[in-house]
């Protein structure tokens, strides 16, 4: 008033002074905006108005809040507090199927939609609703089970207030809703197959129709069902329990499988001619082609082979096994017949397998309390076959064969004899047969297994077998044996001519207690190669056997051994522990062992080979 008084300012300019003064200030209307608008989003979860005036409202104080840039409209926080808002009453079905979408969205690093997008889509929603509401047909937004007539509003009804009781319905396991089980649209659904004529259909899954049925056919829902029968639902009819016939138990496809792993062993065995159902097995087999489908058999191209325990079997090919009269069926026991696809034929192995879980792809599941091979679901299944158990092995065909000589044995009506004949053979023939053993060897070798007497073939008489010793044996003498298997190996390197792989070396270690020889043929005759191989072999020797490799006996090899300096190799070894024993220079006789071996292997190639008239470098 003095400034009036004293005429230094003008009215327009006291009126923005006040303004000024008076004004709230911005962190007064953001906390504002925003109280309002938590506020609003309360009145969804427990208010009275209908959904178009709460999302009118709603709207403008989005904007609102949008142009202070408040944290209550951006990000998922935001998105999460709308849809619980109107999931409560305005539109459950949107708020379930949204946040499910947006976990979705944060969880894989998609971009969410927003805030107001999301209100663009209520907002469809409800113009749909109210087309449907026109035309005297049902709600869809205001909740994902209630089913009743055109919306009313609560001016009309004569009461603001919602006293509307919970009830329980079988719809769920717990919750409750505010309808009446009689017009719970996912109970109509799983009763009778379809919701209300005109309301949007409820899509349930097999799983929640199932568990739906079972609490309906509770005696609590007695009452309930007696009304609903009344009331003129149809439930769906039940479907009759059939057989499936004949049955192919079929795998995708064979050349998905590069080797099959079973988990059984390999030796002859009495139950050859018999049929096993494994767990384990990774396919279908059998070890005769007597038991294929004729004009199925599929040669395999490939090398494919199948593992038993340590044993490597390699596959013959690929067939077809029908096994005939076995499964039960609508005619009558065993009276269905079991076809089997894609079966790897391996000849003598020692039982034929079939793959418990391929007979689940084709719906044939097995039962371990009563030993059944079952048809459809748990809890109303057919039984298609018994298995029979021995030996703790489930056979489908049990059929033992005897260990014992099917033909009798041939003795003499006075004197009983077992003795073999005689026999004479060609000594070239054997010598070959034998891989070009030695004179008095081989006369001992085939009289002991065959009764063949021969004269043995000397070693001069033998071109192949002369030309091989042709070079000079290397000189050894014997040494102490080592007190527990892998205490002491010995290595040793041997050119060869370029293989097919480029390998121009093979690396010998001989395990000096039980005299195994490990073979790996190297490019290269470099330090690199060479630990590789060594340090290989040690990790597999500890991995498998859990011992401890103590010495190691080699050549003074350059490479691992130099003159000058210490290389990784040695190295390795002090930290390993474990002692390198070279002999003195231009001596190899501390290493015999595997000179001789490895000399003795190369001579047996060089026999083999020659006499069969191969080429050098296979």
């Amino acid at each position: 008033m003095s400034m009036i008084n004293r005429g230094t300012t003008s009215t327009q300019v006291l009126v923005k002074i006040l303004k000024e003064d008076l004004a709230p200030t911005h962190d007064s209307t953001q906390h504002l905006i925003r109280a309002q608008y938590r506020a609003h989003l309360d009145k969804a979860r427990h208010g009275r108005m209908t959904p178009e005036q709460w999302y009118n409202e709603w709207t403008l104080l989005y904007r609102r809040a949008k142009s202070y840039n408040l944290q209550e409209v951006e990000g998922s926080l935001a998105l999460t507090d709308f849809l619980e808002a109107i999931g409560v009453k305005i539109a459950l079905e949107l708020s379930r199927s949204m946040r499910t979408k947006l976990a979705r969205d944060m969880a894989l690093g998609r971009t969410p939609m927003t805030l107001d997008e999301m209100g663009k889509t209520l907002a469809i929603l409800m113009q749909d609703q109210a087309i449907y509401s026109t035309k005297g047909k049902a709600h869809a937004i205001m909740s994902a089970g209630a089913w009743s007539g055109p919306a009313t509003n609560a001016s009309d009804s004569g009461s603001s207030k919602d006293t509307k009781p919970l009830h329980s319905c079988p719809c769920r396991l717990s919750s409750k809703h505010t309808w009446p089980p009689i017009k719970c649209r996912r109970l109509m659904t799983a009763v009778t197959g379809s919701g209300p004529a005109g309301s949007t259909p409820i899509e349930l899954t097999d799983f929640d129709k199932q568990k739906i049925i079972e609490r309906w056919n509770n005696n609590r829902w007695n009452k309930l069902r007696a009304e609903i029968k009344q009331s003129g639902w149809k439930a769906v009819a039940k479907k009759e329990k059939s057989y499936p016939g004949n049955m192919v138990a079929t795998l995708i496809s064979p050349q998905t499988l590069r080797s099959a792993v079973f988990n059984v062993g390999y030796s002859p065995h009495a139950l050859s001619a018999s049929t096993i159902l494994d767990g384990g097995a990774m396919c279908h087999l059998v070890n005769t082609l007597d038991l294929i489908v004729p004009g199925t058999f599929v040669a395999d191209t490939d090398g494919d082979t199948v593992e038993a325990g340590s044993q490597i079997l390699p596959v013959a090919g690929v067939a077809q096994r029908l096994i005939p009269s076995t499964l039960n069926s609508a005619k009558g026991p065993q009276t269905a017949d079991l076809l089997l696809t894609n079966v790897k034929v391996v000849p003598g192995f020692h039982t034929n397998i079939v793959a418990a879980e391929l007979l689940h792809r084709s719906g044939m599941w097995y039962m371990g309390y009563d030993r059944t091979l079952r048809y459809g679901p748990p809890n109303d299944s057919l039984v298609l076959m018994t298995l029979e158990a021995k030996f703790n092995l489930l056979f489908i065909e049990y059929k033992q064969v005897s260990i014992y000589p099917i033909a009798p044995m041939i003795v003499n009506a006075v004197v009983r004899s077992t003795k073999r004949l005689n026999r004479t053979g060609d000594e070239e023939l054997w010598h070959q047969r034998s891989g070009h053993l030695g004179k008095r060897a081989l006369e001992a070798l085939v009289k002991a297994a065959q009764n063949v007497e021969i004269t043995g073939k000397r070693r001069i008489e033998c071109d192949h077998c002369a030309t091989a010793h042709a070079s000079q044996v290397i000189s050894r003498r014997p040494r102490e044996r080592s007190p527990r298997p892998f205490f002491r190996i010995s290595w040793d390197l041997f050119d060869f001519p370029t293989g097919r792989l480029h390998e121009e070396w093979a690396l010998i270690i001989k395990e000096d207690y039980s005299g195994k020889l490990y073979n790996a043929n190297i490019q290269t005759k470099s330090l690199d190669e060479i630990m590789r191989v060594i340090t290989g072999y040690t990790a597999r020797v500890e991995r498998l056997y859990q011992q401890k490799i103590i010495e190691i006996h080699q050549d003074n090899d350059t490479a691992t051994l130099p003159w000058r300096g210490r290389s990784r190799y040695e190295e390795w070894a002090e930290e390993k522990g474990i002692v390198i024993k070279a002999p003195p220079p231009y001596t190899h006789e501390p290493n015999g062992s595997a000179e001789r071996a490895g000399q003795e292997l190369i001579t047996k190639a060089i026999k083999m080979r020659t006499s069969a008239n191969l080429p050098a470098k296979l």
